[in-house]
């Protein structure tokens, strides 16, 4: 990202249409993670054609359709949600002004209703049952994504009939654990990694490239803060500088003032393990807030050190 002004968004939401730069006031909110809970964001649009918007809500057959928000700024917006309606509101937000509001998921469709049903002749492997679960998804607008290096599909070869029937999500949760992997569905596609793993090329994130104030180590990774930008992916990497990282400033206990968790800043592996030598880190976590006439335009991400253990347990609820 070369130039940090003249915002742009383009959000398209199935019949309702394509608000974009300059049109009404838009705010959005995405939640996205590693896990297999599904991303969410929902889209608040204020003083749009009252018809529309009321038709559109009113609609059993709204729920379901495609959504797509694009922002950053201008020359460099791109997408950063992909995924369908899950419920649409229409109301006021003051006596003045409308408000719609649109809530909505990344890949909830195909977690809730993709079925598999068939029986493998001797020789299969978790390729092959990856790919049936995925012709499932598919019927959801959900396709195959990225697979990490250090997941191999292609063993074990089963030397006897298997049987899979019942969700497509329960095949592709146990493919993922089998292979010590955690799996999500990002924008549609369904990625499954390894912590050591990661969608290959970082973005070297300062303060020139759209870093706000300064990263924060914390006992479950380092947060930072960001200007909104595509390129920064949940299951990508990034560069912080090691020198820009503030250490972790616990809870204590407002009477004797000890250190609640005891935690230890010099000695504590579960923190120590989240600094990476080299400054790359894996992104787990991005939560975006954006206000097309507000101050809010910004992400915050947690990133951990490819390969760290560390549970992160991120539940959005399904």
């Amino acid at each position: 990202m070369s130039q940090f002004y003249l915002r742009a968004w383009n959000i398209t939401i199935g019949g309702l249409g394509t608000f974009a730069t300059d049109g009404i006031r838009v705010r959005f909110s995405i939640k996205q993670g590693t896990v297999h809970s599904p991303n969410n964001a929902t889209v608040r649009l204020t003083n749009n054609l009252r018809s529309a918007a009321e038709a559109f809500c009113k609609n059993p057959g709204s729920i379901g359709q495609p959504v797509t928000i694009s922002a950053g700024y201008s020359g460099d917006a791109g997408i950063l949600f992909k995924g369908h309606v899950a419920w649409p509101i229409y109301g006021r937000e003051n006596p003045t002004d409308t408000l719609t509001t649109i809530f909505c998921t990344d890949g909830h469709l195909a977690t809730s209703h993709a079925t598999v049903s068939k029986t493998f002749p001797p020789g299969s492997t978790p390729k092959d049952h990856l790919n049936l679960a995925i012709q499932s998804f598919q019927k959801y607008a959900v396709n195959l994504g990225f697979i990490g290096q250090g997941v191999d599909l292609s063993q074990p070869v089963y030397p006897r009939s298997v049987t899979l029937f019942g969700m497509a999500k329960k095949v592709v949760e146990d493919i993922a654990k089998s292979k010590g992997a955690t799996w999500g569905i990002q924008n549609l596609l369904v990625n499954i990694l390894k912590p050591s793993d990661s969608i290959p090329g970082a973005y070297d994130l300062n303060s020139a490239t759209g870093m706000i104030g300064m990263p924060t180590l914390a006992p479950e990774g380092v947060y930072v803060r960001s200007l909104i930008n595509s390129q920064l992916i949940v299951d990508g990497l990034v560069h912080i500088d090691q020198s820009a990282i503030q250490g972790y400033l616990p809870q204590t206990n407002p009477v004797t003032g000890d250190v609640l968790g005891g935690y230890n800043y010099n000695t504590d592996s579960k923190l120590i393990a989240h600094i990476a030598a080299d400054g790359i880190y894996r992104i787990v976590k991005i939560d975006v807030e954006a206000d097309s006439r507000g101050q809010p335009w910004y992400m915050d991400m947690l990133v951990l050190k490819p390969g760290d253990t560390t549970p992160v347990s991120i539940d959005y609820g399904t």
